[in-house]
């Protein structure tokens, strides 16, 4: 999910076209992976919040400060919602490439002077 999120929005709509083909082919696959990023979105939010400790992701944890530390509050709860609205349309029968496009949209893109910073030791109480 990092490479799309720092990446542009060719590579973006990308994704979206994948995530859609395959949403045609076999949807269990495109719910597992929104429900994958909300997860990955649920860490941010709690590391951003200083709750490291609840986090499931812990394999990613510089990954998520990382990001964490590039968004503010605001935006992390954006694209956690998106994520989660982008699976409710699915459900209700929306056209696949247009949520998925959508939702590439509604996530912030992670800004460049912050992905290529050192990743930052993260306080584990």
């Amino acid at each position: 999910m990092l490479e799309w999120v720092r990446g542009d929005y060719t590579r973006r709509f990308g994704v979206a076209a994948q995530l859609a083909f395959q949403f045609a082919k076999k949807r269990g696959v495109v719910y597992e992976t929104l429900d994958t990023w909300t997860g990955y979105w649920r860490d941010i939010l709690l590391v951003k919040t200083g709750c490291n400790n609840n986090i499931v992701n812990v394999d990613f944890l510089p990954d998520l400060v990382q990001v964490a530390g590039a968004y503010n509050l605001i935006q992390i709860k954006m694209a956690l919602k998106s994520i989660i609205e982008a699976g409710e349309q699915l459900k209700l029968n929306a056209n696949a490439r247009l949520v998925m496009e959508a939702l590439m949209l509604n996530i912030p893109r992670l800004p460049l002077n912050k992905a290529a910073e050192p990743k930052t030791e993260v306080n584990r109480a």
